[in-house]
């Protein structure tokens, strides 16, 4: 088993900004994450299938389990190689990817910086994440992930702005409905 996740100053609070990250699993289709799981995650953090905890999130209704949160970890970790951790092959494939184009490799690190996210690996998404701003700094999905980190890690001034700029970058509908639910949860 990883490490534990760092101590969060609100557990509960970083519960619901999670929602949205397996919401954003659902919505960018892993087909190596099943929906199952994503809603048994929802269930140990809320109590709720996701859908219904993204609808109690979306009227200031959930109540979130800090201790549920903590095991969802649990969920998406299986070892050496797993979801949350890329193998040898990964990080070879991640080398040649350096070579192609820079929107390529933009999806590919906005890819690995939400399965970090999904694993609770906050340290490893910022600096994932970081990268991808600084390749295609006017695309906007990094910076709404970036968001997603900082409201996970409860600092709701650097999710705000993050999400802002996500909010005038991003240009797909679907994209921008889920800054905006996420803007509202940081409370803009």
């Amino acid at each position: 088993m990883a490490d534990a996740p760092p101590l969060l100053a609100d557990p509960a609070g970083a519960a619901r900004w999670y929602l949205l990250v397996l919401d954003e699993v659902r919505w960018v289709g892993r087909p190596a994450v099943p929906g199952w799981r994503l809603d048994q995650a929802a269930r140990e953090a809320c109590r709720l299938d996701l859908s219904e905890a993204l609808d109690a999130v979306a009227a200031g209704a959930v109540r979130p389990s800090a201790e549920g949160y903590a095991r969802c970890r649990a969920l998406f970790d299986p070892g050496e190689g797993g979801a949350t951790r890329p193998s040898g092959f990964r990080r070879l494939l991640d080398a040649a990817h350096e070579l192609v184009d820079s929107a390529v490799v933009y999806l590919g690190r906005c890819s690995d910086g939400l399965r970090r996210l999904l694993g609770q690996d906050l340290d490893g998404a910022g600096a994932v994440l970081a990268s991808a701003r600084a390749g295609r700094p006017a695309q906007g999905y990094a910076h709404y992930l970036s968001g997603l980190l900082h409201g996970l890690g409860g600092d709701l001034p650097a999710a705000r702005e993050s999400l802002a700029a996500a909010w005038v970058l991003e240009r797909d509908p679907e994209v921008r409905r889920r800054v905006e639910r996420a803007r509202r949860l940081a409370g803009v």
